[in-house]
């Protein structure tokens, strides 16, 4: 269970871990709103192009085949809704075969065309895969990630950081990030 505190205008979350037989039943806070594998400074000039090396890498994580992601992850319903707006990507999916969600975030190299409604190409974006049974967890790791991700200013610090421990250290960041998700 999660809970902001108001201190004097600052704010805190707070973490509660329920244990069950000596088990943690939730991941630790960055595990919940982590990713489990980041690519910075993906090089892609299409979106095609960028679902394959997605799908391709995913598929070396998870027993997920790669052509079973690309073909759910393009399908058309999902590449609309894919589209968050302001150059975010947030392509998801629940699937068999997994136990545990999956995630990935990526930055690009150079803004790529994805027909965004909003015009505005793609320079951040994000897969996540969950177990198929989740349901609405998953639907409440979207909103999370989304609303992470959606953050102007740490998006535009992502695109600038040039690799992966650069990116961990801004995911990191207790001033905001975090309690932002």
């Amino acid at each position: 269970m999660a809970s902001i505190l108001n201190n004097g205008g600052t704010f805190y979350m707070c973490i509660v871990v329920l244990k069950k037989c000596g088990e943690c039943m939730f991941k630790n806070t960055v595990k919940n709103i982590g990713f489990d594998l980041i690519v910075p400074r993906m090089k892609v000039s299409h979106y095609e192009q960028f679902y394959k090396m997605c799908t391709d890498l995913v598929a070396e994580h998870t027993p997920v085949p790669s052509n079973k992601l690309y073909e759910g992850l393009t399908s058309k319903m999902r590449l609309e809704r894919s589209l968050i707006g302001g150059g975010l990507l947030m392509a998801d999916m629940r699937v068999n075969g997994i136990q545990e969600p999956f995630a990935m975030l990526v930055t690009l190299d150079q803004d790529v065309d994805f027909k965004a409604p909003d015009g505005v190409p793609v320079n951040v974006a994000s897969v996540l895969l969950s177990p198929a049974r989740d349901g609405n967890m998953h639907l409440s790791r979207v909103f999370r990630l989304t609303r992470l991700l959606k953050n102007d200013d740490l998006r535009n610090k992502l695109v600038e950081a040039k690799d992966e421990a650069a990116i961990q250290s801004l995911l990191l960041n207790p001033d905001g990030w975090m309690i932002a998700a």
